[in-house]
């Protein structure tokens, strides 16, 4: 990323198998406004390739999706309107 981006509010789902980080992601979301960027930390496959497919299908923007260590991955995410 190569703008500065506010992360309002980060979610730790490690350990947690789908479809728990995605309906954690959700409930997060929609208690911010559109155009706040939430930041989602896991640890497991599942979650890493459907959380980013199922929050985009849902309007929102995946700004990143990335490894943060060799466990884990971080996913931004842009609330849409």
């Amino acid at each position: 990323m190569s703008e500065q981006i506010k992360i309002v509010k980060t979610i730790d789902c490690k350990g947690e198998c789908c479809p728990t980080p995605y309906v954690r992601s959700k409930r997060a979301l929609s208690k911010m406004a559109i155009g706040e960027v939430l930041k989602v930390i896991v640890d497991q496959q599942g979650p890493r390739v459907n959380l980013p497919k199922s929050l985009s299908e849902d309007g929102h923007s995946i700004l990143d999706c990335k490894s943060i260590n060799a466990t884990e991955w971080e996913i931004i995410v842009k609330k849409g309107g």
